[in-house]
């Protein structure tokens, strides 16, 4: 959430440039008030698309920052067979959970589930893995129970 602001300020940037180039190099008064009405069109637009954008799980493949996700913890997950694996989590020093959405994996379901599974029994917690849009098979598991910690030396 906290990148919203940013990406907002950046694509205004970029329209109040475009708008200023053009209207630089405009001739008539009827285009100059094209072009701003839709520099402002194109402001409020991508506004909005981020709003929506909020409320939803991001694609895994969207993620631009590989590293974000290492090590990241898996709060919840929920199974849309056929369609998608819904993931809420929290990476390492984060403030707030992300949604994230893989696209459905029989065998990454089942990876998943045994993990909760594990980490259920063992009163840990499921970590991520280099996850990605597409996993291979052969590569490895992209969760893994936590290991428990040991539990600290007794004194005599």
């Amino acid at each position: 959430m906290d990148d919203l602001i940013y990406l907002y300020g950046f694509a205004v940037l970029i329209s109040a440039a475009m708008a200023g180039l053009v209207i630089w190099g405009a001739k008539t008064l009827l285009r100059n008030v094209s072009v701003l009405a839709l520099t402002g069109l194109l402001m409020a637009t991508i506004y909005i698309s981020l709003v929506i954008l909020l409320g939803r799980p991001k694609p895994v493949a969207m993620e631009w920052s590989a590293g974000r996700l290492e090590g990241a913890e898996v709060l919840a997950a929920s199974f849309d067979e056929e369609v998608a694996i819904y993931l809420w989590v929290v990476s390492d020093g984060a403030p707030e959970p992300r949604a994230y959405r893989l696209p459905w994996s029989l065998q990454t379901a089942i990876k998943l589930q045994q993990a909760l599974q594990r980490s259920e029994a063992d009163g840990g917690a499921v970590k991520l893995r280099g996850i990605k849009d597409k996993q291979d098979p052969a590569q490895e598991q992209p969760f893994y129970a936590e290991p428990q910690e040991a539990l600290p030396a007794k004194l005599s």
